[in-house]
């Protein structure tokens, strides 16, 4: 019983850390972008679901469209600050910006929310039903379901729309794509922009989950989103997707080995056997594209 138990809470937390690291792979291997704010993007999604509940009386869909509003006006803020100017730029002064721009991120959450842990609302409620004599909570079941259809639909943009080519052109060769008229400057900040979103929806996930914020929760989170993204090479976003279930489930295991305090240190662990027994992950490439697919993007 305690290892179903165990397997069911690490594939509901995992499907978090699996959309975590979608939205990270999307903005390093699809947009070519590199940013180390990401942890703090998906911070500030659980913090802008905390502030909805207090504005729209604990609303789950009002508190979903508030996190993807405020996720979008950071990003278009990110990439304006920290990227549109450096698309030319090697990537490490980029990389720098975004340090930056995350620590000014965090303390500006910590002026208006304080230093000291939040207590999330139960936007999805305490019910729960017995399997086998296994409590399951409903939330875990919404939790997964709702990842799950927002991998369909991002699956669907990336390969069955010509936005999904623009991303995979702009990723490949900047200046090859905007020779064939494509609008690098627009197609990274959509990117971009969706990547936000997809982490400020894990944010509201996270809290969720946990029931509780903390303004610093940034950095265990970008590593456990990093960790699962080197696993796909940083390019391919199922593998990606099913190394943060990985993770998910190994961490939910690691309790029956190790104090509860030493969860995050398998996000390390994990990360350093990855490279160093795979140091480009398992790479996965798409095939490249023809000139008239491209121009017609």
């Amino acid at each position: 019983m305690y290892f179903v138990e165990q397997l069911i809470n690490g594939l509901s937390q995992g499907a978090i850390y699996a959309l975590m690291a979608i939205g990270f792979t999307l903005i390093a291997g699809e947009v070519g972008l590199v940013s180390f704010t990401y942890g703090d993007t998906v911070m500030l999604g659980a913090f802008s679901a905390y502030w909805a509940c207090s504005l729209f009386a604990e609303n789950f869909l009002l508190t979903v469209l508030f996190t993807i509003l405020v996720s979008s006006l950071m990003s278009i803020v990110l990439h304006a600050v920290c990227m549109a100017q450096f698309l030319d730029a090697p990537k490490h002064i980029s990389m720098i910006c975004t340090i930056g721009f995350g620590i000014i991120l965090k303390n500006a959450v910590q002026l208006i929310a304080g230093y000291e842990v939040k207590a999330m609302p139960e936007l999805l409620g305490r019910s729960y039903f017995e399997l086998g004599g296994i409590r399951i909570g409903y939330v875990k079941l919404y939790i997964v379901a709702i990842v799950i259809v927002l991998c369909a639909i991002l699956s669907f943009l990336l390969n069955r729309t010509k936005t999904g080519v623009r991303l995979r052109a702009v990723s490949q060769d900047r200046k090859a794509a905007s020779l064939i008229g494509i609008d690098v400057q627009r197609t990274t900040r959509l990117g971009n922009l969706i990547g936000c979103m997809i982490g400020g929806l894990a944010g509201l996930l996270y809290a969720i989950y946990y029931g509780s914020i903390l303004p610093t929760m940034g950095g265990a989170i970008s590593m456990k989103a990093m960790s699962a993204s080197v696993l796909g090479g940083l390019c391919n976003i199922p593998v990606a997707a099913f190394a943060g279930l990985l993770l998910g489930i190994f961490e939910n295991f690691s309790i029956a080995l190790f104090p509860q305090g030493y969860r995050d240190l398998i996000s390390f662990l994990f990360l350093i056997l990855v490279l160093v027994f795979k140091p480009h992950g398992f790479e996965f490439r798409f095939k490249k594209h023809s000139r008239k697919e491209a121009e017609h993007a």
